[in-house]
């Protein structure tokens, strides 16, 4: 799942039944600033501001999808798979760009810390 969604995640998004409202997440331009706040007091950089799914491949096995599983293994994983990634695409979708979001605002917060220490410094004047 992760794999698709680095590789293929316009696909996805082009190719879903949801609408555009459905995969865009309510959220306010204070929120955004107060999780980068937070990050940034802990010591966090834009690096580590990444959406990873958590999928947890057992759960959706039933006792049908398992012994489908036993005879054709590679193709039971990738339908599993894509069935998750299908339902669970506006949840994944407002999480990146909800990150995406908070990513910017870390980014900018250390820009102004880093010219901030420049100036008291004097370094970087030139």
């Amino acid at each position: 799942g992760a794999e698709k969604i680095r590789r293929q995640w316009d696909g996805l998004l082009a190719a879903s039944p949801y609408s555009v409202k459905q995969l865009i997440p309510a959220i306010h331009r204070e929120q955004i600033r107060q999780m980068a706040e937070r990050l940034y007091h802990e010591g966090k950089t834009e690096k580590d501001v990444v959406y990873r799914p958590q999928f947890a491949f057992g759960k959706q096995f039933t006792g049908e999808v398992y012994l489908l599983y036993l005879g054709h293994e590679e193709g039971v994983i990738r339908s599993v798979d894509d069935r998750w990634l299908a339902r669970e695409l506006p949840k994944i979708a407002r999480e990146r760009t909800t990150l995406g979001c908070v990513r910017n605002e870390l980014q900018e917060i250390l820009k102004l810390q880093k010219n901030k220490k420049e100036q008291e410094t004097g370094y970087g004047k030139v």
